[in-house]
């Protein structure tokens, strides 16, 4: 009797008895075996491997094998880390976020607030769509029920993994699906899309996110620690800590594509009108000029900062050397001010005078 000729039921008890592997190869052996046993395998692979297909297919963008994955009950808002790890990745990102806050009761009561938001915390298929730009899943899994503020173990949305990859057409679904865009993860230095644009140079998205409203001053809490408190514009002028997604975003882009997009980042950011006062106190002129931002150290002058403006004995001009970027060299030396630097002279002329004098008296 061929094996083909056997009854479906004994298909099907054959297959609970096969690994997720064994399965695979017998719904590939001929289409009898596909058509009955299909099903069953993906079955199988929600049960037994946490939904594996769905996240592969969310990385790959394979539209089909998705919606079957839903067709066979599969649960889109599942997270990759199995239950525990992401319960305590979620009690992991409570405790940092409480020691980095000064205020303790304002991070109780932040903190009440996430937990009652938040009951795990892990990478979602949504997570991975995004991350990788499969558009046409990211909208799948959206209309089936994924959650657009799932944070994953570093306290990512989806959507800030899109913007910090450059994938303007998975944050422009995200704003038209009502993602707002000044909403804050628990991200330690990066906390909104804004922040995860600029950090990743993507002038585009910045753009984009700005046009909808987002706040080019945003921060995460006025009492925190500010080495934890940046704002967008502070991030242009500033090395996120290496991780594996800048490792893995400087060897797709290039560390010149991305400081020339911080540059153009920046310009956006000083464009959408960020106050003069706040340029000013950060000394973004020195920053820009330390970077070597020619087009930004040009547009900070035209608004009026002051090139000649000292911070503990550098100056504008200073920091162009330092850099030995020759065409801000050039710019800025023009105008640097003479009758400050005369002004100087004179009084330290008059400081040896003086001394001289009161030694002259000594001698008496």
């Amino acid at each position: 009797m061929a094996f083909q000729s056997l009854p479906n039921e004994l298909f099907f008890i054959i297959a609970g008895h096969l690994s997720q592997s064994g399965l695979n190869a017998l719904t590939q052996s001929c289409r009898l075996f596909h058509s009955v046993l299909n099903s069953t395998l993906y079955s199988k692979n929600i049960r037994s491997n946490r939904s594996s297909a769905l996240f592969w297919a969310a990385s790959n963008g394979s539209c089909g094998t998705v919606q079957i994955m839903i067709a066979n009950g599969a649960d889109v808002t599942i997270r990759a880390e199995p239950d525990v790890l992401a319960q305590r990745n979620l009690s992991h990102l409570s405790r940092y976020n409480l020691q980095r806050n000064r205020c303790s009761m304002t991070m109780r009561q932040s903190k009440h607030k996430h937990v009652t938001a938040f009951s795990t915390c892990g990478t979602t298929p949504l997570h991975r769509a995004a991350e990788r730009g499969q558009e046409a899943v990211a909208r799948c899994l959206l209309d089936n029920g994924g959650d657009m503020l799932a944070i994953d173990a570093g306290g990512y949305y989806p959507v800030q993994l899109a913007a910090y990859q450059g994938h303007e057409s998975i944050v422009r679904l995200f704003l038209e699906r009502g993602f707002q865009p000044n909403t804050l993860s628990w991200a330690a230095f990066d906390p909104s899309a804004l922040h995860s644009a600029v950090s990743g140079g993507q002038s585009g998205i910045v753009k984009l996110l700005l046009d909808h409203g987002a706040n080019a001053s945003l921060t995460k809490d006025s009492k925190a620690i500010a080495y934890f408190n940046r704002s967008p514009l502070d991030l242009a002028f500033f090395d996120r800590l290496p991780n594996q997604m800048q490792q893995n975003l400087d060897s797709t882009l290039g560390k010149e594509n991305i400081h020339s997009g911080k540059e153009d980042c920046a310009l956006l950011l000083v464009e959408y009108g960020i106050p003069f006062e706040l340029l000013e106190e950060n000394r973004c002129l020195l920053s820009a000029a330390r970077r070597g931002y020619i087009r930004l150290v040009k547009a900070l002058v035209d608004l009026g900062l002051d090139p000649n403006q000292e911070h503990y004995g550098q100056t504008a001009l200073s920091c162009a050397r330092g850099a030995r970027c020759q065409e801000l060299i050039e710019f800025l030396k023009p105008l640097t001010n003479p009758n400050a630097k005369k002004k100087r002279k004179r009084r330290a002329a008059s400081h040896e005078n003086t001394c001289l004098c009161f030694r002259v008296i000594e001698d008496f």
